[in-house]
């Protein structure tokens, strides 16, 4: 697996530990907010697209819900 694709998943985990559920992260490259919810960070299409592209399948599958 790509380097680069660890060090993102890597940093998304610590998001995901350090957020309390409900809990906000704003992503300012992509003007986006996610918010934890369940464990999961949920995320509009925009952020939900790009980290599909930067995460591996199955940590995106794990750890990411869209919602609109």
């Amino acid at each position: 697996m790509n380097k680069q694709i660890i060090d993102n998943e890597k940093y998304f985990s610590n998001v995901i530990n350090t957020l309390s559920d409900g809990g906000v992260f704003g992503w300012k490259d992509l003007g986006e907010v996610l918010v934890k919810k369940n464990g999961k960070l949920v995320c509009k299409q925009k952020a939900y697209d790009k980290l599909k592209e930067i995460t591996s399948k199955d940590y995106f599958e794990n750890n990411f819900i869209l919602i609109n």
